[in-house]
């Protein structure tokens, strides 16, 4: 964490609000950050690939919901290993095998939307993205 780096982290423990109120505004600013930068590369990705979309709502949902379960994931492990020696390789090592499930789920259904595949799979897929 950039906190512990610069040393704000004692300032930010000091503040009178609860620990999960921290969590939550880290976990809030990397999603908006993650949603802006898709905001910029999608549109292009698909403009190059010629690829069209069945379904924009669709296509909204399944990024937000990606992207929200892939943020609070990686601040949730960032701050476990924040303090531990050798972090800059234990944080990928923990969570590659965790966000599997969730990018399994991303490709499916964007290949459902896209494509149009395996369309009698797309609510299992979804309910393994929200869990």
């Amino acid at each position: 964490m950039q906190e512990m780096e610069t040393g704000c982290m004692g300032g930010l423990l000091l503040a009178p609000v609860d620990r999960s109120v921290l969590f939550l505004g880290k976990m809030l600013a990397n999603t908006l950050f993650l949603l802006f930068t898709q905001l910029l590369f999608i549109p292009l990705c698909l403009f190059f690939f010629e690829i069209e979309v069945r379904n924009w709502l669709e296509l909204l949902m399944v990024l937000f919901f990606g992207t929200v379960g892939f943020s609070s994931l990686g601040t949730l492990l960032t701050a476990m290993t924040s303090t531990l020696r050798g972090k800059e390789m234990l944080l990928p090592i923990l969570i590659f095998p965790l966000m599997v499930p969730s990018l399994l789920c991303l490709v499916r259904l964007t290949d459902f939307i896209f494509f149009g595949t395996h369309s009698e799979e797309v609510w299992s897929w979804w309910k393994l993205l929200l869990c």
